[in-house]
């Protein structure tokens, strides 16, 4: 019976900086939902993808104010977004806001306005919305997996603490 044991040891080049784990780029696409609405902001039209960001069914939507779900101090600049959006030809972006959901905390929105016009009477008839969640989740996986490598190196290091005095 052949047993080998051995360590790896890392001898740090003094022109290279401190070596950090590898993380790789996290993509991440955010949850979007499509929303039509009428011009005074009531739902007319909400893609399924919208219970997945705010526990809402669709059909819960439909008929209500998109008013009645913004966080109260948000409903200024999303009203002057509104407003720019319809008076503009081009995509407006909202500001970061808050939406209420089903179960009564807010996520972080962000949307994309568009009105369409109709072709021939050149009025606005109504507001398409793609609407993405912000999510702040990405920034805590990355602070997880560095805990996780750091609690490993501290695993490694009592090891070779314990390998030491066999």
């Amino acid at each position: 019976c052949l047993v080998a044991m051995g360590r790896v040891m890392v001898i740090p080049f003094p022109h290279q900086r401190p070596i950090r784990a590898y993380h790789p780029p996290i993509n991440v696409r955010p949850l979007q939902f499509i929303s039509r609405h009428a011009l005074d902001g009531k739902f007319l039209f909400v893609d399924q993808k919208a219970t997945l960001v705010l526990g809402f069914l669709p059909q819960e939507l439909l008929g209500t104010s998109m008013y009645e779900y913004y966080y109260k101090e948000d409903i200024c600049h999303l009203a002057e977004s509104h407003k720019a959006a319809l008076q503009s030809k081009e995509p407006v972006n909202t500001k970061v806001y808050r939406f209420r959901s089903r179960e009564g905390n807010y996520v972080q929105l962000q949307s994309e306005w568009k009105s369409f016009r109709n072709p021939w009477t050149k009025e606005g008839e109504y507001l398409v919305a793609k609407n993405s969640r912000l999510t702040t989740n990405v920034d805590s996986q990355v602070e997880s997996s560095v805990e996780r490598a750091e609690s490993y190196n501290q695993a490694q290091g009592t090891y070779e603490y314990y390998g030491n005095k066999i």
